[in-house]
């Protein structure tokens, strides 16, 4: 297998999305659907106020952990010269965990917007204007760089299919015109396949109705395995297979099925947890059944052209899953740490220049007159490293992070053009909604559940690590964790009594104890 052909994912990197939900917008289950009062309140005894959509997810940092190993991944099979038979499983799974990843983001975020737009009475389509423009602030500049750069340089990949590249094509272009991985630019095959999914699905998410959600999301995920089964059966070329976008539907159909569970959990209270379990085992079969046949030679016919991809979607689950909720254990805590962090920040561009890398450092190598650092060995592979980390971390600062900090400008909660809040129409001040009394009450509301969902998700995470036997939530390094966010609630508990002591009001409190008073910030 070529090396290129792990290469690539689409808006999973740290560029897809931030990491949680759409800013300010709702959190999953943070209101009732229907809109009605929550049971056990009169709604004729609260005032008719608009009842605001509760804050964003919280940061999950692991899921930038996750990002990081699977960046690592793929640059560790381009780099070796030689590739272990487990790394042609391992390569591509790094693939298919950001297809995952990108499902899971992406449809987070519209089933936000659509909670949103239900809430306010405003058009559900109003979500695309500020979706397209974040994903535009965050995917082109870095890409139509390095395209801009790979031309001046004179590599025939970009030279040759300069249109396809431009056109976010070059699935379709390796697929069905070159039928091999051409050098410098089989990468961008994925970031292609991203954006093609990003055409068609924000609008099918938000303007579908409820009930024909979670069809849709199925129908995309079976659409994957008949393809790739229609593809064998015409005899296509080996690429059909892997790049165009019907290939990779399951995979980005299985990360929004995980979104869709998360967020209308009260109404499939099971459906997550089975997908995850259902995920891991599915996965674990099908590559134990390739991985015999690549390494014994055992004949399983249809089994890995078509089923491949799915059953690394099916680990992609569980991963992407668990690091959502937080993983416990030592596990957990690793991918806590500042330094892969780090990594998983610039992945995206990690992503992008690593085959540009690849050429360029035996040049490098020359001028720094290391030239009997040749391919094949250790310090070739390190050299490689240091070379994509440098240009990376290089367009992190003086490109993405600059025009990132212009996606704050296009809030998905409705800030105009020049960071205004825009004012509410009339339609959304005559919203009914029974919510509490004052800003500070309605704080107070919105902490409760926000500590409720925290307080839900450590649970499962301690039963998960109790039938593991690893000590779950109350082992060290998460323990530590957990001290660390307690610390951060009451700093934030602190501010929030000091304001209102200047305000000369009451400080929104809950009946959690002490040190999760407030997480209104977080």
């Amino acid at each position: 297998m070529s090396a290129s052909q792990n290469g690539g994912w689409g808006k999973a990197f740290n560029g897809a999305v931030s990491n949680g939900a759409a800013p300010n917008a709702t959190a999953p289950s943070s209101h009732p659907s229907n809109g009605r009062a929550p049971a056990g309140r009169a709604a004729n005894n609260l005032p008719q106020t608009v009842f605001q959509p509760a804050p964003a997810s919280p940061y999950m940092p692991q899921l930038d952990g996750l990002r990081a190993i699977a960046v690592l991944v793929v640059m560790l099979h381009h780099f070796l010269p030689h590739v272990p038979d487990v790394m042609e499983i391992v390569g591509p799974m790094g693939v298919r965990v950001f297809f995952v990843l990108s499902g899971f983001l992406i449809t987070g975020i519209l089933l936000n917007c659509r909670d949103r737009a239900e809430l306010s009475g405003s058009p559900p389509l109003g979500a695309l204007k500020p979706f397209y423009i974040r994903r535009t602030l965050r995917i082109f500049p870095l890409y139509y760089f390095v395209i801009l750069t790979g031309a001046i340089a004179g590599i025939s990949g970009v030279t040759y299919g300069l249109g396809w590249h431009l056109t976010y094509t070059s699935n379709l272009w390796l697929a069905f015109v070159m039928k091999r991985w051409p050098e410098g630019v089989s990468h961008l095959w994925s970031l292609a396949v991203a954006e093609q999914f990003y055409a068609l699905w924000p609008a099918l998410m938000l303007l579908a109705p409820r009930h024909l959600l979670l069809p849709l999301i199925g129908t995309a995920i079976i659409t994957g395995p008949l393809y790739r089964l229609m593809a064998v059966l015409l005899h296509w070329p080996n690429l059909a297979l892997v790049t165009p976008l019907p290939a990779c539907l399951d995979t980005l159909g299985i990360g929004a099925l995980l979104a869709y569970a998360r967020h209308y959990r009260d109404d499939h209270p099971s459906l997550e947890e089975n997908l995850r379990r259902m995920g891991i085992g599915i996965a674990g079969w099908v590559l134990l059944v390739i991985l015999a046949q690549e390494w014994r030679g055992v004949d399983v016919g249809l089994l890995n052209p078509v089923f491949r991809e799915t059953a690394m979607a099916g680990f992609g689950v569980w991963a992407v899953g668990a690091a959502a909720d937080g993983m416990g254990g030592r596990f957990g805590w690793f991918l806590e740490q500042r330094p892969l962090l780090a990594v998983g920040k610039i992945s995206y561009g990690l992503y992008l220049w690593h085959p540009l890398a690849m050429m360029a450092t035996p040049g490098v190598l020359a001028r720094l007159g290391l030239k009997h650092v040749t391919w094949g060995g250790g310090g070739y592979v390190v050299a490689l490293f240091a070379v994509t980390f440098f240009f990376a971390t290089l367009s992190w600062h003086l490109l993405e992070k600059p025009i990132n900090n212009y996606k704050n400008l296009f809030s998905y909660a409705g800030r105009g053009a020049k960071g205004r809040i825009k004012r509410r129409s009339k339609a959304e001040r005559q919203v009914s909604y029974p919510a509490p009394q004052g800003r500070t009450e309605r704080r107070a509301a919105l902490d409760r559940r926000i500590v409720a969902d925290r307080r839900a998700r450590a649970e499962r995470r301690s039963r998960r690590g109790t039938r593991a036997g690893s000590g779950g939530l109350f082992s060290r390094p998460s323990r530590l964790v957990a001290e660390k966010r307690l610390r951060s609630d009451r700093r934030l508990s602190l501010t929030r009594r000091q304001d209102a002591d200047r305000r000369g009001g009451p400080t929104a409190t809950t009946a959690e104890g002490p040190g999760l008073e407030t997480v209104w910030g977080q």
